[in-house]
């Protein structure tokens, strides 16, 4: 009897993916941190005051996604504001007893859409030297909900307080 096209495609999918974590990964344990999260830096307070609207504190926010690769211990993360946004690629390590993952910057880079000339007076902005100093320090986030979401300690950027969460982006 001859299998379908479908059944040798799975058994070759799991093939390989075996083959993957075998040879790439090394250890089984750090699979559930790895992989595309969507989310980014949300807003709770400005100047340590939280009297800005839900609106407020959105419009500030820093939206994006976070990509942890098992290829050396890698990471990207891509955050956007209003105005400006900013690019992080480093290194990243776990503590699996306590499911939580750091991530250790490595090169920082800030588009500031041309520079202060260039900035909308009346949407949010947070200064370049503030950004860069904020994301040059490790970001420490716990995995939450069965492995499906990150959340971050209570963190500034800038005069902004808030938190970075994360949800899996492929389930």
């Amino acid at each position: 009897m001859r299998k379908s096209t479908f059944q040798s495609a799975a058994i070759l999918s799991s093939l390989v993916a075996s083959a993957i974590l075998l040879s790439g990964c090394g250890d089984s344990k750090k699979i559930r941190f790895l992989g595309m999260w969507n989310g980014g830096f949300e807003v709770s307070g400005v100047d340590g005051k939280n009297n800005l609207s839900l609106k407020g504190l959105q419009d500030r926010s820093l939206t994006g996604y976070l990509k942890v690769l098992a290829n050396k211990n890698e990471y990207w993360l891509k955050l956007d504001g209003k105005q400006q946004g900013v690019e992080i690629k480093g290194k990243w390590s776990y503590d699996d007893t306590k499911g939580r993952l750091t991530l250790r910057p490595g090169s920082i880079e800030i588009d500031d859409g041309g520079g202060e000339d260039f900035r909308d007076p009346n949407k949010p902005w947070i200064p370049v030297d503030k950004l860069k100093a904020a994301y040059e320090k490790p970001i420490v986030l716990d995995l939450k909900g069965e492995n499906k979401k990150y959340e971050g300690l209570e963190t500034s950027v800038g005069n902004l307080q808030g938190v970075h969460r994360f949800e899996k982006a492929y389930r």
